[in-house]
């Protein structure tokens, strides 16, 4: 994803999108859903997992559903 296109995604985040607007965004810029997602991901992660490679997000879920940092942690640096 170039810059251009991460601020565009920025900003629709910013104006309360849904899953399908991004969906739609990705069809028309050509952009993989599973990046876009990802991008999103590391925008919304909580601060304690900013920088994990394991954060993920998918359609209507929030990141990292299935971490399990407060029972083992999880947290692998990039």
């Amino acid at each position: 994803m170039t810059d251009k296109q991460k601020e565009t995604l920025r900003n629709l985040c910013r104006q309360g999108c849904t899953d399908s607007d991004i969906r739609d965004f990705c069809e028309e810029q050509g952009i993989s859903l599973k990046e876009a997602f990802h991008q999103v991901s590391e925008w919304t992660a909580p601060d304690c997992c900013r920088g994990c490679i394991h954060i993920d997000m998918y359609p209507s879920m929030p990141p990292c559903p299935s971490c399990s940092r407060g029972k083992k942690d999880l947290y692998t640096k990039k």
